[in-house]
C-alpha cells in the first residue's frame, strides 16, 4: 500500500503494516461470517503466493439492497488488466454470497482509470456525493455508480 493507491481510497491508509492487513482481513472474514461482507486478495496470476491487491464488498449497516464494492491494485501492477479479469469473478461470488440485488461504489470524480473499470464492468453514473474516508477523517466528492444484478 502506497501512499499513491491509498490516496484513492476512502479506509485504506499508507503506510499499511501487516498488522493492518491481518485486522482487515480478520475485519472481512467475521462480516463473511454474519453475511455482510466478503472479501477476495488479487493475486498476481503467474505467482499465487503473490497479492498485488484487493476486492470486497460489504453491505452498509442498515442497508438491505446493496453492498458497497472497493478495490485496488498496487502501483506496479497497475495498468495489466488484472482488476478487469478479477472483479467479474469478484462480483459474481458478491452478488451470490450476500444475496443483494445491486453493488455500489464511490469514486473520486478525477480518477479515470477507476471510472474506465467501473464503465467496463457495466457500472453506471448514479448521483455524486460525499463519502466519509476514514482513512483521512473527512468527507469527500464522488461520484456514485451502481450496477444491478443480471
Amino acid at each position: 500500500m502506497t501512499p499513491q493507491v491509498a490516496a484513492r481510497l476512502a479506509s485504506w491508509q499508507a503506510p499499511c503494516s501487516s498488522r493492518d492487513v491481518a485486522a482487515r482481513i480478520a475485519y472481512m472474514q467475521d462480516a463473511a461470517a454474519h453475511g455482510r461482507g466478503y472479501g477476495l486478495a488479487v493475486v498476481e496470476p503467474h505467482d499465487m503466493a503473490i497479492p498485488c491487491g484487493w476486492v470486497s464488498a460489504e453491505i452498509p449497516r442498515g442497508e438491505s439492497n446493496y453492498a458497497m464494492l472497493t478495490y485496488w491494485i498496487g502501483e506496479q501492477y497497475q495498468g495489466l488488466g488484472l482488476m478487469r479479469r478479477a472483479a467479474p469473478r469478484a462480483m459474481a461470488e458478491f452478488f451470490k454470497v450476500l444475496r443483494v440485488p445491486e453493488l455500489r461504489a464511490a469514486v473520486q470524480p478525477d480518477n479515470v482509470r477507476s471510472i474506465s473499470l467501473l464503465e467496463s464492468l457495466g457500472f453506471s453514473r448514479v448521483s455524486a456525493g460525499q463519502i466519509w474516508c476514514s482513512a483521512r477523517q473527512r468527507h469527500e466528492s464522488c461520484f456514485y455508480y451502481g450496477l444491478r444484478q443480471a
